[in-house]
């Protein structure tokens, strides 16, 4: 899963900004909505990192809480552990994105590549696809995006380009 995610993040800097060719993934049950397949791949991987516990270890886990006080607020482990699964693919994805295109977006080199159309484009997907039961992951990427663009690949950067 990190290769695939490694690749998908430097893919994205090499996608067309615009065209037709852009956007080659049909979604189901939407009339005909299509987003960029790398899109589509990054939700689908995204989306795997999460690992289905077996019934038995649900009900085994069950089981042990109910013989302990549960505590409130707290997800199963199971659950809490499919979850951290998925924000640390998410996590992984958006910081070696910023890494792959941390050449394209120096001050120092005037890169003949706009990263700002493709970051534009792969949220333009993400966002079509955050109220769509098929794409639960599409809502944690935007959000994992957010904390990143809040932190040290946006307004804590210490490149003036990034900000």
């Amino acid at each position: 899963r990190e290769v695939v995610l490694d690749e998908l993040a430097s893919v994205v800097p090499k996608l067309p900004a615009k065209g037709k060719s852009m956007r080659t993934f049909i979604l189901q049950g939407e009339g005909g909505k299509v987003v960029q397949a790398t899109a589509a791949a990054l939700m689908m991987c995204v989306q795997r990192a999460a690992r289905l516990p077996l019934e038995s270890s649900i009900a085994a886990d069950a089981g042990a809480r109910a013989a302990k006080t549960a505590t409130p607020g707290r997800a199963p482990g199971a659950v809490e552990a499919m979850w951290l699964a998925v924000c640390k693919s998410a996590d992984t994805f958006w910081s070696r994105l910023f890494k792959h295109m941390r050449p394209y977006t120096s001050a120092k080199k005037q890169a003949d590549i706009d990263v700002r159309p493709l970051m534009v484009n792969l949220l333009t997907d993400l966002l079509d696809c955050r109220a769509m039961p098929e794409w639960p992951s599409a809502a944690l990427l935007v959000q994992v995006l957010c904390q990143h663009l809040l932190k040290e690949h946006g307004l804590e950067s210490k490149e003036p380009t990034a900000r």
